[in-house]
């Protein structure tokens, strides 16, 4: 079992950052792990070499956002959203790692929906041969897509038609199978699926964070607990917070301090939000992926009409309790 180097030891972790920037050396050079040149890799985000921290984020090369976490087989895979182009987005790519330092991508992913708004793409699971996973496109509904491999191309499901309404979603399989949806913002609610992920069964509960704004939730289960996680507050000011309930259906409980990550402006980092958590299959170990402002910037999408963001990824604990220990 890899577990990813970015844990062991700080002076491991620093190979990341070195593994991005010989992988983006090697686009720039026209190697084949990209898109093959300075144009068709620049196309895909503003890939400019931002000064980060040497902790070994950011994970991946470039601006990237609202990024989702998964694993099939022997192999992490990064889904996200491309900034620096305004609220219509760029192209969709899938990154790809074995060592969970080496990443690379093999083109657009998604090319239907380019310049629709689309944005969060979800944690992707398998089922009935395929993988899919939940979007927001067009700016005020959610869709799901499904590939053939995890890396696409991917296209519309359910004959295009939404899965829910609002903006930013989760798929979640339960322990005996059965598909859930958590989707919305400022009280996002957790739905039952259809078996064949074709529409919405019923309506499980909603979630009241009493903390404000929220979206970009996510569900996780671990040691019988089930997680529900969001975005809170936004832009500069975005955190990551979380609820718990032995039952999916509640009640759920708001532990005091539920902060899972948040800004800390002594290290000019800001905007560590909207993102995933993903399970080591085989382990305890937990990682948490998030997007979190251009080091040293504050987001402000109203002074361009542009964000610059970055994906970074954390181990998370827990306490006796199931309480996760803040990062």
């Amino acid at each position: 079992m890899i577990v990813p180097h970015f844990f062991k030891q700080s002076a491991i972790s620093q190979r990341i950052l070195r593994g991005s920037l010989a992988l983006l050396l090697a686009a720039v050079c026209g190697g084949s792990t990209h898109a093959g040149s300075v144009l068709a890799f620049g196309n895909y985000g503003d890939q400019n070499l931002a000064d980060g921290p040497r902790e070994g984020n950011p994970l991946i090369p470039g601006l990237f956002a609202d990024p989702s976490l998964a694993k099939f087989g022997d192999t992490y895979y990064i889904y996200s959203t491309t900034d620096g182009f305004g609220w219509e987005t760029g192209r969709w790519v899938v990154w790809k790692s074995k060592d969970f330092v080496h990443w690379s991508f093999s083109g657009e992913s998604f090319p239907e929906i380019t310049g629709k708004k689309n944005w969060a793409p979800g944690h992707p699971i398998f089922r009935d041969g395929k993988y899919w996973f939940p979007f927001t496109c067009h700016g005020d509904h959610n869709y799901l897509a499904v590939g053939d491999t995890p890396e696409g191309p991917f296209h519309f499901a359910n004959h295009g038609a939404p899965i829910s309404g609002s903006i930013d979603a989760e798929l979640f399989v339960d322990d005996d199978g059965t598909p859930y949806l958590l989707s919305g913002n400022v009280r996002p609610e957790i739905r039952k699926l259809k078996p064949d992920l074709s529409g919405v069964e019923s309506k499980v509960c909603t979630l009241d964070y009493h903390k404000g704004y929220v979206e970009g939730g996510f569900l996780f289960k671990r040691n019988g607990i089930y997680y529900a996680a969001a975005a809170n507050n936004g832009y500069a000011e975005y955190r990551i917070i979380y609820a718990m309930s032995d039952k999916l259906e509640g009640p759920w409980r708001y532990p005091t301090n539920n902060i899972i990550i948040e800004p800390n402006p002594a290290d000019h980092l800001w905007g560590t939000g909207h993102g995933n958590i993903l399970k080591i299959p085989g382990t305890d170990e937990w990682i948490l992926i998030y997007l979190r402002s251009r080091m040293g910037e504050c987001v402000d999408p109203f002074r361009d009409g542009n964000v610059y963001r970055q994906v970074c990824a954390e181990r998370i604990g827990f306490n006796s309790d199931g309480a996760i220990k803040q990062v």
